[in-house]
């Protein structure tokens, strides 16, 4: 079937959209070392001792800072209603940079230690680029060197970034899927 571009340019979109947000997740899957499966919707069989068929991924996220705006440190691992069976949280991201040549707007890492300097771990955005970084430590405890920010862009309107959170399950040790 051949889709009228002109009556149908949104589904077109769409379907385009789709492919995209798809290469993400793939790509995601790959930088995490997991089978791309536990990043959409699973049918029957597939990875049964987790209990639930759904993502271990929460939806894209696409974020605009403009001129001055910043996201000040903080930590993406959070705490989980006690009465919340599963206890969900967030232990890695990954931050998809989508454009370049702004001053400032730098993703911090303000804990990051070193033998070298005090001083905050910086990257710089670079299109196409991602960074991967894991709110938890191996035992499953928080990571508080984990804290981050977007620091304020200052020139050039806007930094746009995909976030994407994966959660753990205290139920279920992902390490079974992670190779790291």
């Amino acid at each position: 079937m051949i889709i009228d571009t002109y009556r149908y340019p949104f589904f077109i979109f769409l379907w385009i959209i789709l492919l995209v947000v798809d290469a993400i997740y793939r790509r995601a899957a790959d930088l995490l070392r997991i089978d791309e499966a536990l990043m959409r919707f699973r049918g029957d069989g597939e990875f049964p001792e987790l209990g639930t068929e759904s993502s271990i991924a929460e939806s894209l996220q696409l974020v605009r800072y403009q001129d001055g705006q910043e996201y000040t440190a903080h930590h993406d691992f959070g705490y989980s209603a006690i009465d919340e069976p599963r206890q969900p949280n967030r232990f890695a991201t990954v931050l998809f940079y989508l454009n370049e040549g702004m001053v400032g707007g730098e993703t911090e890492f303000p804990r990051w230690v070193n033998g070298d300097t005090e001083e905050g771990l910086r990257v710089t955005p670079e299109k196409g680029k991602a960074v991967l970084f894991y709110s938890h430590l191996p035992d499953g405890n928080m990571d508080d060197l984990s804290e981050h920010a977007a620091l304020p862009v200052t020139q050039v309107s806007r930094i746009i970034f995909f976030l994407i959170k994966y959660y753990r399950d205290r139920h279920c040790s992902y390490s079974t899927f992670l190779h790291v």
